[in-house]
Formats: structure tokens, C-alpha cells, sequence
């Protein structure tokens, strides 16, 4: 019976485009830890770091102008290194505890805070973390990635030809 009741409801909220949180967990993520700084910037008060709001590709209030392109790793380093979002020069990809930092434990679909950041993608994100290393094997070249989606973390190659991941950069706040 709980089961059912619990697809009912994800198959619901897929239809509204909610986010499904627990009440049960307590919500270190309110939107009170966030300083919106209305230059498409949001700020962390808990852990100093400045975010873009939006994914790279996508701009606006609501993050909805553009698309999420798909880039791999290197590409997502070079994004980070010519932007020049809001003024500021020192983008560049989160490592996996900063990224994991924004993860909204007791929501998914996102688990993410959508005031602060609207449009989250559910694609998997780079970190500037390298997955694990064995010497000259075919998965050396790997680094973490986060899906905001269900917080969820993976491993992927680097130089994929089979799809990349999305970019969300951040900077030391000031």
C-alpha cells in the first residue's frame, strides 16, 4: 500500500514539475542561506562560495533563456576560465564538497533550493574532483560529477564521446 501511494505520488509530481521534499528531514537549505546578489549570482552564507545561478547556457531571472550543452571536462575548464559572468574574472568548476554543498538532502526532483536556483538542469554536473586513478587503464582520466536531480554523484570519463555534463561555476565570495 505505501508503495503505491509513494509512485502515485512521484508519477504526480513528474506531471506538476514539483519538487518532492520530506518533512521528516530537516531543511539546511531554506532560502534564507542564500544572499541573492541580483546580478545572476547567488551567495552560500554558509560556506563563502558565490554561485551563477543558472547552468552554463542559460541566462535570465528564471534561468530559462538558452539551453544546457553537454561539454566534456576540458571544456567545462575552459568555460569557467573565459567567463567573465558579473564582473568577475575567478570562475571556475566547484569540486565535488562544494558542488555536494548545495544539495538539498530532504528534496529531489530537484534537490536543489529552486528559489535560488531556478531551471536546475537533472543532467549530471562537472567537479574539478578526478575520479579514482589506475595507472594505465582505460578509465584513468576521470572526474566526479553530481546530479541535482536526486544528489546523486558518478564517475565519468573526462574526454567522453558518449555525452558530457553540464557546468555550474562558482568563486570565493567576497
Amino acid at each position: 500500500m505505501k508503495t503505491s501511494i509513494f509512485l502515485t505520488l512521484v508519477f504526480l509530481s513528474s506531471l506538476a514539475d514539483a519538487q518532492i521534499c520530506n518533512p521528516h528531514i530537516v531543511d539546511n537549505w531554506k532560502n534564507s542561506r542564500y544572499d541573492n546578489n541580483l546580478d545572476g549570482t547567488v551567495t552560500d552564507k554558509q560556506t563563502k562560495l558565490m554561485w551563477k545561478r543558472c547552468a552554463e547556457g542559460l541566462e535570465g531571472v528564471g534561468c530559462s533563456i538558452g539551453g544546457t550543452p553537454e561539454v566534456v571536462w576540458k571544456k567545462a575548464l575552459e568555460l569557467a576560465e573565459i567567463s567573465k559572468f558579473a564582473g568577475y574574472n575567478d570562475w571556475r568548476l566547484p569540486n565535488i564538497k562544494e558542488l555536494a554543498s548545495l544539495v538539498k538532502r530532504n528534496c529531489y526532483l530537484p534537490s536543489i533550493n529552486k528559489e535560488s536556483f531556478p531551471e536546475m538542469s537533472q543532467g549530471f554536473f562537472w567537479s574539478s574532483s578526478p575520479g579514482f586513478y589506475r595507472p594505465h587503464h582505460i578509465y584513468d582520466h576521470q572526474s566526479l560529477q553530481l546530479s541535482f536531480a536526486s544528489g546523486r554523484e558518478r564517475k565519468k570519463i573526462r574526454n567522453s564521446k558518449l555525452g558530457g555534463g553540464l557546468a555550474l561555476l562558482v568563486r570565493l565570495g567576497q
